[in-house]
């Protein structure tokens, strides 16, 4: 049996999809219980802050694919979210070992690395995370290992781009799209500098199987992997080309970097997500890590590259957030 944390997230249901695909059995874990779920499995609710109720769900679970975090502080605190990316990795994985779960797949992240100045990233190259959520996962996965060392639980730690496809939730992406195809005549995509920075994405079903295929090896056990899509475009080739497959009647903006700082600078007390420090990262910043690792242990490669992706994700748009006229 499979305990998937944070089932309900658009990584998270890719992944129950996978599984129950494999015969496999899971049961979940989120914040609060979905009124609706796409999927028939036992789901069970709570803040990770339980450790006696944690141990309960982890009777008879073989593996525990943990995704459950808060990335931005915003909605109920810095102190929350610490509780949830940090101390909650710690009491799950006590539970865990207590009840003899045999593998632990943990969810990090790109922000990590922070800023790198060549690319790709490797796993071993420096990390300087300079977001919250960064920092946050770079102390859970030291937790994850230090469990990993200590009592004996086989751990994989993946650290995948950013994730979008349909129903995300990213409020950067959906801001992005808003102002793209839905104010009128006013509509407008931007790009910054020369726009020739490059920012892999990652498809959550490329997602789903990397960690799939990770639950299915023994070359995975104590491993670390990068995840994200090949064939990356510069920011200017990726804008042009979406323009013309999505078919979007929006006009290309240029603005200078000292321009999206100081607009960011602007918008920050109105605490919008528009240009905001994750936005100018993707913007200004080069992403692309090396994923050979995961290429060469496990044979996973990523199916859908970033105009793929945001043609989905456009499309996806158009047709449940738009108003049809």
């Amino acid at each position: 049996m499979v305990l998937v944390t944070g089932c309900n997230t658009l990584i998270g249901k890719q992944i129950v999809k996978k599984l129950l695909e494999k015969k496999i059995e899971v049961i979940g874990y989120e914040f609060y219980k979905p009124s609706s779920y796409p999927y028939d499995i036992k789901i069970y609710d709570g803040k990770l802050n339980n450790v006696i109720g944690l141990e309960k769900i982890c009777k008879g679970v073989e593996t525990i694919i943990h995704l459950l975090d808060v990335k931005l502080p915003s909605d109920r605190g810095r102190k929350f979210m610490k509780s949830i990316n940090i101390t909650g990795t710690d009491n799950l994985l006590k539970a865990a070992t207590k009840t003899g779960v045999s593998k632990f797949l943990h969810l990090s992240t790109y922000e990590v690395y922070g800023k790198q100045d060549k690319i790709p990233v490797r796993q071993d190259d420096k990390l300087k995370p300079k977001t919250k959520y960064g920092k946050d996962k770079l102390k859970s996965e030291k937790i994850v290992w230090q469990y990993s060392q200590n009592e004996h639980i086989s751990t994989t730690i993946f650290r995948p781009t950013l994730v979008i496809g349909s129903e995300t939730e990213d409020a950067t992406v959906l801001t992005t799209l808003y102002i793209a195809m839905g104010l009128g005549n006013s509509n407008k995509l931007y790009f910054a500098g020369n726009g020739d920075t490059r920012f892999q994405l990652l498809h959550p079903e490329d997602a789903a199987e990397a960690f799939y295929l990770a639950l299915k090896s023994n070359k995975s056990i104590n491993k670390l992997y990068n995840l994200g899509s090949d064939n990356v475009p510069t920011q200017i080739e990726q804008i042009v080309r979406l323009k013309d497959a999505g078919k979007l009647d929006c006009s290309i903006i240029n603005l200078s970097k000292r321009t999206i700082k100081l607009i960011s600078f602007l918008l920050k007390p109105l605490k919008l997500h528009y240009l905001s420090k994750n936005h100018i990262n993707y913007l200004l910043g080069n992403i692309i890590l090396d994923t050979q690792r995961i290429k060469r242990d496990l044979h996973w490669k990523a199916e859908k590259n970033n105009i793929d992706i945001l043609i989905e994700t456009i499309n996806w748009y158009q047709q449940e957030k738009i108003p049809s006229k």
